[in-house]
C-alpha cells in the first residue's frame, strides 16, 4: 500500500489535487464473515484506526506540497480521531 501511495503522489502531487486515502476507513471488506462478538469488531476498528493513522502519515512524509489528506466517513458525521491530521469533508444532503 506504501507503494502504491509513494506512486500516486509521485505522479499526481504536482497537481492540484486533495488526497482521498480511503472511501470506508473502518468498514470490513464485504467478503468477511460476521464479528462474532463486539469485542472482536472493537479489535478489528482499532487496528483499522492504526493501519490508516499509519498510511496517512506515510502519505503526509511523502508528499513535497503537502496537500490536504482527507478520508470518506463511515456511520458518525465525524472520526474524531481522524481531525488531528485529516480533512474530515461532510456532503450536504
Amino acid at each position: 500500500m506504501r507503494r502504491h501511495w509513494e506512486y500516486l503522489i509521485a505522479r499526481y502531487a504536482a497537481l492540484p489535487v486533495v488526497w482521498c486515502a480511503a472511501g470506508e476507513a473502518l468498514m470490513p471488506y464485504y467478503l468477511n464473515p460476521p464479528f462474532a462478538n463486539d469485542e472482536e469488531k472493537e479489535r478489528f476498528r482499532s487496528e483499522a484506526r492504526r493501519f490508516w493513522s499509519d498510511m496517512i502519515r506515510h502519505i503526509r512524509a511523502y508528499d513535497p506540497y503537502e496537500r490536504p489528506v482527507t478520508m470518506g466517513r463511515w456511520r458518525s458525521p465525524r472520526m474524531r480521531w481522524l481531525q488531528d491530521w485529516v480533512l474530515v469533508l461532510e456532503r450536504k444532503a
